[in-house]
């Protein structure tokens, strides 16, 4: 399926009209409208920054790509052995980190560098 987006300002709510389109007469389409939220915009610029800097800090330099990937998927395998108790975590705004486990080597040096 080919996706094709176009960001334009609604000028009547009851039409509009889409021009330069890349298909074909004839040619079955989905469309979808998404409206733009500036609050989720801010959201997601102010997370990109605290990434980039996190990601700068000379202590985040020390976990490598094999090192998150093991932590994904160690947290993956606890989130599918107990399911009900991470969604009742989650919903109740907790960590998802369980108590009964220590920190584990990726998190103690992003939050203690050598």
């Amino acid at each position: 399926m080919k996706a094709y987006r176009k960001h334009l300002v609604i000028q009547d709510p009851n039409h509009t009209v889409l021009t330069g389109l890349p298909f074909r007469p004839g040619e079955q389409v989905e469309v979808v409208v998404l409206g733009e939220d500036p609050a989720a915009a801010r959201a997601v610029e102010e997370l990109r920054r605290l990434l980039q800097e996190t990601q700068s800090l000379p202590s985040a330099r020390t976990v490598s790509e094999e090192d998150i990937a093991r932590e994904i998927a160690r947290r993956r395998e606890s989130q599918e052995a107990e399911p009900s108790r991470w969604a009742t975590r989650a919903q109740d705004g907790a960590s998802m980190h369980p108590p009964s486990d220590p920190p584990q080597d990726i998190e103690s040096r992003v939050r203690n560098p050598l």
